[in-house]
């Protein structure tokens, strides 16, 4: 390998060294002086509603009561059209939400405020301890119309002592009582931090409140409050940040308002100021633009002249060229419509800037593959934004309320059906309505979508089982860029039916390499979720893992590159109508062009009956032609596939009923009954998505429920049915009593007896009995479980499945949790061990902490951190994903540089658990315990954040042993110290290596290292110098499995694995240094060694670029002057290129500029002695508008 000479990099660092010191580092001192600033956006009025809880983990007294209040934090930004809230309690396992505990209201609520609950209830009934519960957050406008929210779960503890509050509460003058409860209402404000949960951040379900193109947002910006007593903003108490800051975001409409900042000052006298704004009812307008036009004459000579005419005859031909660029940005508000649009032609062709205004540019996509991949910080800790998604050159969206119309990037949105079900990210047209109007039970009213899309990137379904990790690997690369849809489902543990669903969302969940196609989980997701009250306590069928399976579902485009997609067009719609608060009508249609020739096509009717809260009746019906071949599976965590394809027959059909009852909701008296019943049938050659049916598949079964006292007592009878007319028939039958004994113990008996049979081979059956018995220590902060399974009955190849399970779990404290659980069972043995501390816990829920990292720990799906996780209603259960934007919510308080994130929060979790598990086969169903993968999964994580400094780290080990032997290695590391608001530094270090073979060897399956060191410096008072550097190292083996686009040597371009492992080094340093007004430098320094091999070869070849660049700017009154120099040079051709350029600019009025300017390349190849030199003249004219 050659050696570099690194001292020819020192004089870039020393020029970089003396920019640095010879900045002014004496900043403007500023002084505490109290000062209030209202910001007006005439465009950007999104609104935000959301609930958050401080104290989500709270203990009860013998009487039923909090020991210290809970604070329920409301934050809008919109409340002048909010006549009333409404925060509703229920359990958790009441998914339709048909039981309300608790019930607050009230007409004004201030985002610095908690409303405060006891604990007490409607009907007196205390809160059980060891119990889930969520809270609702309902708002309803002046005109009836209605806000939902996510709900937001709490868990009740062990019991406890009264504690004294960390609220200062009170009542309000202006708010009597609770409306429902007849009660007087507390607020509170914490006594000592200057933390409010979910302060700017939004979590809006059902939306119905909708601003008007009138409206305007307004931001109160408050400074210099540090030690002022008493403030207020018009009456309202604040909560100032530790730089003495505040701030406020309202929507508003026309009118004049008042807003009057007061303090108490260092003597207690009461001191004010007043702002006065006028919104008025207007049209408004703002554009910007650039129009770039550029001619050149180059002349080239030497050796290498023919070459460089052939590879670019526009620029080269010695004829002249003609280049340009237009591009433009406008944003309107005209009576009630909202108009957004953007074109740029980037710089190209001047005949051909406005060709192919509406196709996809490929070429984006490397552009904008990472937006921070130079300098993921800056030094001033800014945000950057687009409201503009799109692909191509042009973009427009027109939008009146929630309905719109756009030319652009968009997601599907059809959803909300198992069958007819379209859920990509697409590029080209769409329409898009939703009624404001709501039903009784909260449901959009009307709904209407049609899209067109000329279909340059295909669509993908991927469904990976969880590994108990947070590495997966999508099926191919080169992902388009946020077209990743990531989302949970927990299957039922027998039938493989989903239970529930949650959306995960990226920069808070998970992170995503686009280019690798791989994704990283924010927190590891365990493998199974262990259901509520009811839920089987027998594990059956030779899973040895307790609980049911949890699965991501990964759904994305890629791009194709070399495949001929050109008039392969995808376009479709769906709509549906609610014609009275009881009945829904809808339908679907979807056709995409194949390259086959074969067009697909989906059509699909559906009808819901709902003619109460917990009762209702969903059929649906579609038929498909043709097939989608994209859908694949994966048990290992994506290092290998398995593809599900049709074979024979490429048209069927599908359709189902689906029936809730809860009998209680027909009868006067109290009968807590319910029945879920379903059927379901998959014609052979039926085909989605995310579905393909190569035979036939019919399922059916039911579930009736009686509770005696909810979540407490109660009896349960199920049966299901699954037959897959050409593999296998299977037949479940269980039955479960469950009781609490007392205020200790819980007690659960259940009876299951499967059959199956897999065609062509003996029936199987097996019966199974289990009992549990919990109790409760120290005042219910631990319990202790045994469950005792045995095998009654038995017949063919089946294995006898005796199992005891012990468990324990320790709330030693709020923030430390500690527990353990074995198991030991004919088929093998295994366990688990969990602890977890959080210092932080009042606010760790749905309040972003280390780069948006959740501590809560536990089994549970929702362990999983993110807003939108929730145990799912039939009602909503395909509902879940719409993912109606790709958009990462920045809160209001991060953009606008306030900190309500507590000051301080540290976590430590570790676990450990082993087991076996047979995950569910497409075409067969086992009793036998055979062909079991042994799982064994080590994690560790830490984190910590002040003020000035952030870390969070994690490491896990995984070993799987089966007909496949795998280990793997993960560990993700990030660290980031704000030295000032100035200069900060980031780093990160990411390794995954996984090993794998049938033979128990070491081959390396995957390796990947991401590495960055990078830090900015920009002086916000003084901004006289920008410094940032960045260094990086990555190394990449990518799984054999996964595809991308491969040349082949036919020059076809076929999907195959990567051909190749590859490790690069890249550092860069640029800065910019303004002397005084005229004079100002700029450089930029880079240098990246890249080193490359072919698959299980020994032998690198490496190659190295260097790219330096210095340029000098003057300016003097309406003159410019510029001058760069620039060199790049290359170590494995033993070439450099050599470049000047000067011009000189005349401005010409405010919008014009006009300029000449010489340029000169050198480029000399010391291997193949191809040398030329190109020079030549350029005239540019700039206009701006």
């Amino acid at each position: 390998m050659k050696k570099h000479n690194w001292v020819r990099y020192l004089p870039c660092l020393g020029v970089s060294a003396a920019f640095l010191f010879s900045s002014n580092t004496i900043y403007a001192n500023t002084h505490h002086v109290p000062k209030l600033n209202v910001i007006r956006d005439e465009f950007n009025t999104e609104e935000k509603l959301n609930l958050s809880i401080y104290n989500p983990k709270v203990k009860l007294t013998s009487d039923g009561l909090f020991t210290a209040p809970m604070g329920f934090y409301v934050y809008t930004n919109y409340p002048t059209k909010i006549a009333e809230y409404q925060i509703t309690i229920y359990r958790q396992s009441d998914l339709d939400n048909q039981r309300p505990l608790k019930t607050l209201r009230f007409s004004d609520i201030s985002p610095y405020e908690a409303v405060l609950w006891n604990g007490d209830t409607n009907n007196g009934e205390p809160l059980s301890i060891d119990t889930e519960y969520k809270a609702i957050l309902t708002t309803t406008s002046h005109t009836g119309l209605k806000d939902n929210v996510y709900a937001v779960m709490f868990r009740t503890l062990g019991h406890g002592v009264t504690q004294e509050s960390d609220f200062v509460s009170y009542a309000k003058s202006n708010v009597e009582v609770d409306l429902v409860n007849n009660d007087t209402l507390f607020y509170g404000q914490l006594k000592s931090d200057s933390t409010i949960p979910g302060f700017g951040q939004s979590r809006i379900d059902h939306q119905g409140i909708v601003t008007d193109a009138q409206d305007r947002k307004v931001v109160i910006q408050m400074s210099g409050l540090s030690d002022k007593k008493e403030v207020t903003l018009n009456g309202q108490r604040l909560v100032v940040d530790n730089h003495g800051r505040a701030m406020r975001e309202m929507i508003l409409s026309p009118g004049e308002y008042q807003f009057n900042l007061s303090w108490q000052d260092e003597n207690g006298q009461l001191q004010s100021q007043n702002e006065t704004l006028v919104v008025e009812q207007e049209d408004d307008i703002f554009y910007v633009g650039i129009v770039d036009i550029t001619y050149a004459q180059n002349n080239v000579t030497g050796e290498g002249k023919a070459i460089l005419e052939e590879a670019d005859s526009h620029h080269y031909s010695g004829k002249g060229s003609w280049d340009g660029r237009v591009a433009f940005y406008l944003k309107a508000n005209k009576g009630d419509y909202r108009l957004t649009a953007h074109l740029d032609t980037t710089e190209t062709q001047l005949k051909n800037a406005f060709g192919h205004l509406g196709e996809k540019d490929p070429s984006r996509f490397v552009r904008e593959l990472d937006p921070q991949s130079y300098y993921p910080i800056y030094g001033d800790d800014s945000t950057t934004e687009s409201d503009v998604d799109t692909e191509g050159k042009f973009y427009i969206k027109l939008e009146k309320g929630k309905s719109y119309g756009l030319w652009g990037n968009y997601n599907t949105q059809i959803t909300g059906n198992e069958f007819a079900n379209f859920n990509r990210s697409l590029y080209g047209a769409k329409l898009y309505h939703e009624s404001e109007e709501t039903t009784q039970y909260g449901d959009t009213r009307t709904l209407a979508t049609v899209f067109l899309s000329n279909g340059e990137t295909r669509g993908s379904h991927n469904e990976l089982a969880s590994t108990g990790g947070s590495l997966y690997f999508l099926k191919h690369q080169r992902i388009t860029e946020g077209s990743l849809k990531l989302s949970i489902e927990v299957r039922d543990r027998d039938t493989g039916r989903v239970i529930s669903t949650s959306t995960l969302t990226e920069g808070v969940d998970y992170e995503v390499n686009q280019f690798q196609g791989r994704v990283m989980l924010t927190k590891a997701l365990p493998m199974t979720s262990n259901g509520g009250v009811g839920s089987s306590i027998i594990e059956g069928g030779g899973n040895l893992v307790g609980g049911d399976p949890v699965w991501i579902i990964a759904e994305y485009e890629y791009y194709a590159d070399g495949f001929d997609l050109d008039g392969q067009k995808v376009f479709g719609g769906r709509a549906y109508n609610w014609l009275n608060d009881h009945i829904r009508i809808g339908g679907t249609y979807i056709n995409e062009d194949q390259s086959s020739g074969d067009n697909y096509e989906l059509k699909g009717v559906d009808l819901i009956l709902r003619p109460t809260q917990g009762t209702h009746t969903q059929m649906e019906y579609a038929k498909t032609k043709a097939g989608l071949s994209d859908i694949f599976v994966s048990s290992n965590g994506g290092l290998s596939f398995n593809q599900t394809v049709l074979s024979g027959d490429t048209r069927g059909a599908a359709w189902k009923v689906e029936q809730k009852i809860d009998f209680n909701d027909f009868t006067e008296q109290d009968i807590p009954l319910t029945f879920k019943g379903y059927y379901s049938k998959q014609q052979e050659g039926f085909s989605t998505f995310a579905k393909a049916r190569s035979s036939d598949l019919e399922e059916w079964g039911g579930e009736l429920r009686y509770d005696f006292e909810q979540d407490k007592q109660g009896v349960l009878v199920g049966y299901s049915q699954e037959n897959d007319l050409a593999n296998y028939i299977e037949k479940i039958t269980r039955a479960q009593y469950y009781t609490t004994l007392g205020d200790e113990y819980k007690a659960a008996f259940e009876l299951l007896h499967r059959n199956d049979h897999n065609y062509g081979e003996k029936s199987t059956h097996e019966a199974l009995i289990a009992a549990k018995l919990e109790r409760s220590f120290f005042a219910g902060r631990d319990k202790g479980y045994i469950i005792q399974q045995l095998t009654m009955d038995k017949s063919g190849d089946v294995a006898d499945d005796n199992r005891t399970t012990i468990g324990y779990n320790s709330q030693i404290t709020d923030s430390i949790n500690v527990g353990a659980e074995i198991f030991a069972s004919n088929r093998g043995a295994g366990g688990g061990l969990q602890a977890g501390w959080d210092v932080n816990e009042q606010t760790n829920l749905y309040t972003k902490l280390l780069n948006d990292v959740d501590s809560t720990s536990g089994r549970g799906i929702t362990t999983v951190v993110g807003g939108r996780t929730k145990a799912t209603s039939e009602m909503e259960l395909y509902s879940e994903r719409q993912f109606k934007t790709s958009k990462i919510d920045h809160t209001t308080s991060d953009v606008y540089g306030v900190s309500y994130k507590p000051t301080e929060a540290q976590f430590i979790e570790g676990s450990y658990s082993v087991g076996r598990v047979n995950n569910r086969n497409r075409d067969r169903t086992s009793l036998s315990g055979h062909d079991e993968t042994r799982r064994d999964i080590y994690a560790a994580g830490y984190g910590y954040k002040n003020d000035w400094f952030q870390i969070r780290n994690r490491l896990e080990y995984r070993i799987d042993q089966g007909d496949d032997r795998i280990r793997q290695w993960v560990t993700t590391n990030r660290a980031k110290t704000i030295v000032s608001e100035n200069l900060s530094w980031l780093a990160q270090f990411d390794f995954a290596k996984t090993f794998g073979n049938k033979d128990n060897s070491n081959d390396v399956v995957s390796n990947y290292t991401e590495s960055m060191l990078g830090f900015a410096y920009r002086p916000k008072l003084i901004n006289n110098l920008n410094l940032f550097g960045k260094l990086t190292y990555v190394y990449g083996l990518d799984p054999d499995d996964q595809l991308i686009a491969n040349s082949t040597s036919s020059s076809e371009k076929r999907y195959t694995s990567s051909l190749y492992d590859q490790k690069s080094w890249v550092w860069s340093l640029e800065g910019v240094y303004e002397w005084n007004a005229n004079w100002e430098t700029a450089f930029k320094a880079a240098h990246r060694q890249g080193h490359l091999r072919y698959k299980n070869e020994s032998n690198w070849y490496s190659s190295g670029a260097s790219l330096y660049a210095l340029r000098i700017n003057y300016k003097t009154g309406d003159w410019e002057y510029q001058v760069e120099g620039r060199t790049l040079r290359t170590d494995l051709a033993n070439d450099h290129k050599d470049g000047f350029v000067t011009s000189i600019y005349r401005n010409i009025g405010d919008n014009i500029k006009m300029g000449v300017g010489y340029n000169f390349t050198d480029y000399n190849d010391n291997l193949t002695h191809l040398n030329y030199r190109s020079h030549g003249w350029f005239v540019n004219v700039v206009g701006s508008f």
